[in-house]
């Protein structure tokens, strides 16, 4: 009785710990050695040949902490949802980062409707939907 008692107990402790485990690492491979990283979707940041793009993700010189979640890219061009969160994990507010990967050129846009606009003229298509995870994305 003592056995199974102690069994169940040790199920539960277990059960309780990887409820709790952190989400996955994950990264997509983007264009001319860009990728994007996140953990499980949140806390998104680009990095380029091994390195975080640190002046636009993180926790930044100004005190903000900003991250992407939501991303997609067309050819050259890739947009995420950029999050400045406040207290916690409340968004504060909401951007769009768009990367040139083959300039390098960062444009943060105030509202989806003029990264819209950007995305249509330079990409000559829809802004694509956009995602935490994609078919390019894997685990680290």
């Amino acid at each position: 009785m003592m056995f199974k008692l102690f069994s169940s107990f040790v199920f539960v402790i277990a059960s309780f710990v990887s409820a709790c485990s952190d989400p996955e690492l994950m990264t997509t491979p983007l264009p001319n050695g860009y990728s994007f990283n996140s953990n499980g979707g949140e806390f998104g940041y680009v990095q380029h040949k091994g390195e975080r793009l640190s002046t636009y993700f993180g926790m930044l010189e100004n005190g903000q902490e900003k991250w992407c979640t939501d991303f997609a890219w067309n050819r050259k061009y890739f947009i995420c949802k950029y999050i400045q969160y406040g207290n916690g994990l409340d968004p504060r507010d909401i951007e769009y980062f768009v990367l040139n990967t083959d300039t390098d050129r960062i444009i943060v846009f105030s509202t989806v409707e003029d990264a819209r606009v950007f995305w249509n003229k330079m990409t000559e298509s829809e802004l694509p939907e956009l995602k935490r995870k994609h078919l390019e994305t894997v685990g680290l």
